[in-house]
């Protein structure tokens, strides 16, 4: 009996590079909603502070870094020192002007923290 010519090998499909980029581009929106989502429940939580010795939470930046150090408390955040505030407002990608006071609002501000 004679054998039968085996058929080549089949090639894998080449991927479909228009739905790749679409799905990496919503994957990317999803994950920028969901550090926007993020940083929205911290503020929330950070909103409820009623003491100056409740932890309150380091928000994430827009690359979902987090800083560190972070202040622990609404004590430990008033008494940074102004560099260390500076360093905390770039990192915020907030303005880093004026005296300690305003610029610790702003910070405890973006952060969500009433008490000050």
């Amino acid at each position: 009996m004679a054998q039968q010519p085996q058929p080549p090998p089949q090639r894998p499909p080449l991927p479909n590079f228009n739905r790749m980029n679409q799905a990496f581009q919503i994957i990317t929106q999803e994950c920028s909603r969901f550090c926007i989502d993020t940083r929205s429940y911290y503020r929330s939580v950070n909103s409820c502070v009623t003491g100056e010795n409740e932890d309150i939470i380091a928000l994430p930046d827009f690359q979902n870094a987090y800083p560190n150090p972070f202040p622990t408390n609404v004590q430990s955040l008033r008494d940074l020192p102004g560099q260390n505030l500076d360093t905390l407002l770039a990192f915020y990608g907030l303005q880093v002007i004026g005296g300690l006071d305003a610029r610790q609002k702003r910070l405890a501000e973006y952060l969500g923290i009433k008490l000050l």
